[in-house]
């Protein structure tokens, strides 16, 4: 009953119900449009202040040989670079 109708409306008003369906598809983009760029935008702000973000570690360890771990721990800092170091060093 219903569908009927619907398709007897539609084929009587052509170019409306043509108009009304560009509407429809048009509105959709521009949301989905409004969307994508809002969570790009979010995603490069985040990303940026997260590049700036300093990181501070601990080191565990199950041996307890203080001695032992000093001396990995100097292995590691020869490795890395002076801004790495820096701020593990304090």
């Amino acid at each position: 009953m219903i569908k009927s109708y619907l398709w007897r409306s539609m084929n009587r008003n052509k170019t409306r119900s043509l108009l009304v369906m560009i509407g429809i598809i048009i509105s959709i983009m521009l949301v989905s449009c409004v969307n994508i760029t809002a969570n790009r935008m979010a995603f490069h702000l985040i990303g940026n202040k997260m590049d700036n973000v300093t990181v501070d570690f601990a080191v565990k360890s199950t041996n307890a040989n203080i001695t032992a771990n000093l001396d990995k721990l100097e292995l590691l800092t020869e490795n890395l670079d002076e801004s790495v170091t820096s701020y593990a060093t304090g």
